[in-house]
């Protein structure tokens, strides 16, 4: 193949997440994906109200994880908005108050796998009205495809998380494999 053609390994490399020299400058950039994550959600339509978050494990300190502070609408969050919280609730960085389930379902799954490096938690209108179906997704699209065989169910949701063993509960409503967890 041509130098430069469409399957070269050095020009497929590229599109890959960057490698830093840094950590320092690996998680800044991982701050701005987050914030860039939060916008993202709010132009599609994946808020509402203060429901929903995004939590990513922190490159340096892996025991703590960002996320969005209490009332600040995804469309406005900037990396120098966001929180970090150890698993016990203590914040570590940042300043602001943290929605309860945020903190009671994300640091259980980011405590309980350390493979997971991002939870998102949506609040879509259809991802509601299917959850309200208590069923998992079909492979009858390509969108779905993508969670065929790699997602769970979590029948018990209660609403609002304020316990973490509602998080708990969640977390053991996961396999290994899973990508996604209808509540």
């Amino acid at each position: 193949m041509a130098k430069g053609a469409i399957g070269d390994a050095e020009k497929i490399a590229q599109f890959g997440p960057p490698v830093f020299d840094d950590i320092k400058q690996q998680q800044r950039y991982q701050k701005q994906r987050l914030a860039a994550s939060f916008r993202l959600f709010a132009h599609y339509g994946f808020d509402d109200g203060l429901a929903g978050h995004i939590t990513v494990r922190d490159v340096i300190d892996t025991d703590t994880f960002w996320v969005n502070p209490l009332g600040l609408h995804f469309a406005n969050i900037c990396a120098s908005d966001l929180v970090r919280m150890n698993h016990l609730g203590q914040i570590v960085e940042g300043e602001g108050l943290v929605n309860t389930a945020a903190f009671m379902i994300h640091s259980r799954i980011h405590a309980a796998n350390n493979e997971i490096n991002a939870v998102a938690h949506a609040q879509s209108k259809f991802g509601k009205a299917w959850s309200t179906q208590g069923r998992l997704l079909e492979p009858t699209t390509q969108d779905a495809c993508l969670f065929y065989g790699a997602h769970s169910l979590f029948s018990n949701f209660t609403g609002v998380v304020h316990e973490q063993s509602e998080g708990e509960a969640i977390v053991a409503a996961m396999n290994e494999q899973d990508v996604a967890v209808i509540l």
